[in-house]
């Protein structure tokens, strides 16, 4: 009993002395102050207690006594706690030597001390620490919060500490600050970036480090806008000193874009910021979002929600009510694209995944459902550009050619009559290819590549589903569901579908549009639709000659032929920039690079454009240049026009016509042969198939294709493997008259005749004879003179027996009379006279 005795009264004893290691004089305690903060080195909390804590004290009568006194008793009692003289006992004191200096007010003071006092109480030393810390901060720099990474100010205004059972402290007519500062040596300290609430006044809790504050401004100054033009009136507010976050439920904006303030949140943000993309607070962003900005940047106006990041202009909306633009061309709308964001800065307007619709004067349209929009304002251009996969490798859909387009990207120059079909700058020259296909394309082959493995077709499962539950637009799970699989395994598959056109899938939002392609392909294969072929593709890709050795090429004229071309096809395009140009005045869509052109599959009927250039014009309509290969027929153009609607060509110029016909006798082998005559200067049309059979599926109409030639044409015999060219074509000719040929895939070439009559430079007179195909495969005729015989050279002689026109030249045998005498031969060539 008595050793525990001893010890209280030991340790009482040692609790005084400790406690009383500040005295009560000013002067002993100014140097009592001085010397416990010695070991802490240097630093302004050297100067406070060398220079204003003496002048303060020793000086002047401005501190109070009471205050001196309170001052002595708690350092003593933080000093019995153990408590460290810096920095804790150092800031409580420069805290209250603030508020003298400051002239604040008693119950101010006495407010802030009841904490103090309360905080000694508790055993919680941290807790006594962080709020002597905050306090010699804002009293020092202004600082109310503080982390590691920024730190918050109240600047200016005036301040008091109110208790309730706790203290708080009261600001008015001052600014609200978040600061982050920089770490870095060189420019330590300085300011990276901030977050403000102008001319503010608040209540703050120290403890819980929140704000509540009514009234202020927040400007856009930081990002370059002129505070004048663009800021938000505060009202009510909360905010926690935590995060480095303002979040603001209601304010009211003013910019130029509106005359009058609109309400909306905003959110401000003070962060470490790297580059000037990274500049995007503060941030508005509007309640109403139907609202109509005219011109909010040069020719575009604008209609959604509003929203302000940094220093850029977002227009927003929902899937299910997106933001919207309208660019203007000579003061009529001419782009419109939708999206729920929509970006717009002095620079540039930019979209991502937007529905866009580019109207034509002709009330047609260029639509796209998920096309990235950027209209460069320095450039004067704007630029539609497909991308990845999903959605935004979607075709354009072109309601005028009534085609679907794989194109990369479409650019409209301001200024421009023409828009361009081009690719993305860096794209390999063996990715440079692109699709203009016609709406009704079927390819079988395609089709059954689809299905693989799977029992039932993709493209019939999704097509059924949609007619049973009568949906065309999909969740991602319903889409899954109608093929059988689960989300994760038919994402591939919905993938592909989306890339080749059949929907538009967009794995943002999780939803699947049934594209008409879709339905096209399955009811094209069930043979419930008619369908067609055709595909213009524009192909930049570098062509080489496989399949055979170099020993083979350098044997064969033909393959050596054919490499020289593809050579110099691929220098030709290597420098080319655009796929295809369409005029903005009268639509035609000029496309280039294009190797061959399928009309029909089944009736085998393909074009091969001169220079590679068709211009297509309404409907799949298209003027063009180059051979025509209907089934036999092989038709070179110089001017050709195709009709959709009526499925046919129409020849207004031609050079020549030739047949491949069956060979005739089996030593000639299996495949086709050329015939060595042509049709010279044909014109008239090529049916290709009935306008209600493009597939050529019906039996119904197997006399297809047709060639119908309206003129007089012309087969000529001056060929120089002829007797070196020796039938003049301007005297030696047979003239065919017009015609109707059908059944062009499969006629019989024994039975094939052409009439006409062949005009032979006096040789004889004019012979009206059918042409037929002749054993060496041209276009002649074998005939009998009749009795009396043919004047010959002239009136003077007479020829009887067998004449013969084919590509060995007129020939015949038998009896020529000539004044009093007589010949006769077995084998006769007649060649022409000279003149």
């Amino acid at each position: 009993m008595m050793k525990l005795l001893l010890t209280g009264i030991i340790t009482f004893l040692a609790t005084i002395s400790f406690s009383q290691s500040y005295s009560n004089d000013r002067e002993k305690f100014v140097k009592e102050f001085q010397k416990a903060l010695s070991e802490y080195g240097r630093g302004e909390f050297q100067d406070f207690s060398k220079k204003e804590l003496p002048q303060q004290l020793l000086e002047t009568s401005e501190f109070p006594d009471n205050y001196f006194t309170k001052m002595v008793e708690v350092c003593n009692l933080m000093e019995s706690k153990k408590i460290k003289p810096y920095p804790t006992i150092y800031n409580y004191v420069f805290s209250v030597s603030s508020f003298v200096k400051n002239k604040q007010s008693n119950e101010s003071y006495n407010a802030w001390h009841n904490s103090v006092d309360k905080l000694l109480k508790s055993r919680n030393v941290k807790k006594i620490k962080d709020f002597t810390t905050m306090s010699a901060g804002f009293f020092s720099v202004s600082s109310i919060a503080t982390s590691s990474n920024f730190k918050w100010y109240y600047i200016g205004g005036e301040y008091e500490f109110v208790y309730d059972k706790k203290a708080f402290i009261r600001f008015k007519n001052g600014n609200l600050v978040c600061r982050i500062h920089s770490k870095k040596s060189k420019d330590k300290g300085a300011i990276i970036d901030s977050a403000v609430v102008i001319n503010t006044e608040g209540i703050y809790d120290p403890f819980l480090k929140k704000w509540e504050g009514n009234q202020g401004t927040v400007t856009w100054e930081k990002v370059g806008l002129n505070p004048k033009e663009t800021f938000a009136k505060v009202n009510h507010y909360k905010v926690s000193l935590k995060s480095s976050t303002i979040r603001i439920d209601s304010v009211l904006l003013t910019s130029p874009y509106f005359n009058q303030p609109i309400e909306g949140s905003l959110n401000d943000r003070a962060f470490k910021i790297n580059r000037e993309t990274d500049k995007v607070y503060p941030q508005f962003l509007s309640f109403n979002r139907k609202l109509l900005i005219k011109d909010i940047v040069q020719n575009i106006d604008y209609t959604g929600g509003f929203a302000l990041q940094g220093a850029s202009c977002i227009g927003t909306g929902t899937v299910n009510q997106m933001a919207k633009i309208t660019y203007k061309k000579e003061g009529v709308p001419f782009i419109v694209a939708k999206s729920p964001q929509i970006f717009i800065t002095e620079e540039k307007v930019k979209i991502k995944k937007s529905i866009m619709a580019l109207y034509l004067s002709s009330g047609d349209s260029i639509t796209h459902a998920g096309i990235n929009f950027v209209y460069d304002l320095t450039k004067k251009k704007i630029e539609l550009t497909r991308f990845g996969n999903g959605i935004g490798s979607s075709p354009f859909i072109d309601s005028y050619h009534q085609m679907e387009i794989y194109v990369p990207k479409i650019i409209c120059n301001e200024g421009d009559a023409n828009l361009l079909f081009t690719f993305e700058f860096g794209t390999s020259q063996e990715q440079k290819v692109a699709s203009f296909e016609s709406n009704l394309f079927f390819d079988e082959e395609v089709y059954d590549r689809l299905q693989g493995m799977a029992s039932v077709h993709p493209l019939v499962a999704i097509s059924r589903y949609c007619y049973k539950y009568d949906e065309y637009i999909l969740t991602e799970g319903k889409a899954a569901s109608a093929l059988g699989l689960t989300i994760s395994q038919a994402k591939s598959t919905l993938l592909k579908l989306s890339n080749m056109g059949f929907i538009s899938y967009d794995t943002e939002n999780k939803t699947v549009v049934v594209n008409q392609k879709l339905e096209t392909f399955v009811k094209a294969k069930a043979g419930k639709i008619d369908y067609d072929n055709m595909v213009f593709k524009s192909d930049f890709r570098p062509k080489k000659l496989t399949g055979y050795s170099p020993e083979q090429i350098k044997k064969d004229k033909y393959l050596q032929s054919v490499q020289e071309l593809y050579k110099k096809q691929n220098e030709e395009r290597r420098s080319l920039k655009n796929f295809a140009t369409m005029s903005l005045t009268n639509f035609d869509l000029d496309i280039i690079a294009i190797d061959h052109i399928m009309i029909s599959a089944k009736n085998n009927t393909m074009v091969f454009p001169s220079g590679s250039d068709v211009k297509v014009k309404k409907n799949r309509d298209f003027n063009f240049s180059g051979w025509i290969n209907a089934g036999k027929l092989e038709v070179n153009t110089i001017a050709a026009k195709f009709n959709y609607d009526e499925y046919k060509f129409t020849l207004l110029k031609t050079d020549q016509a030739l047949f491949r016909v069956r060979p005739m006798k089996q030593q000639d082998g299996p495949k086709p042969i050329p015939m060595q005559s042509s049709l010279a200067g044909i014109t008239g049309e090529i049916l290709v198939d009935s306008p209600t059979n493009r597939s050529g599926n019906s039996k119904d109409f197997g006399d297809y294709p047709k060639l119908k030639v309206e003129n007089s044409s012309k087969i000529f015999y001056n060929s120089e493997y002829i007797y070196r060219g020796a039938y003049d074509s301007t005297r030696f000719y047979y003239t065919v008259e017009p015609f109707l040929r059908d059944s062009l895939n499969d006629f019989e070439e024994k039975t094939f005749r052409l009439k006409g009559e062949l005009v032979s430079a006096g040789i004889f007179p004019k012979i009206k004879e059918d042409l037929k195909i002749m054993p060496d495969y041209s276009f002649g005729f074998s005939t009998i003179a009749p009795e009396g015989g043919l004047n010959f050279y002239g009136p003077e002689a007479k020829y009887e027996n067998k004449i013969v026109l084919s590509n060995n030249g007129l020939q015949g045998s038998g009896v020529i009379n000539f004044v009093k005498s007589v010949s006769e031969s077995k084998a006769l060539t007649f060649c022409l006279t000279q003149q």
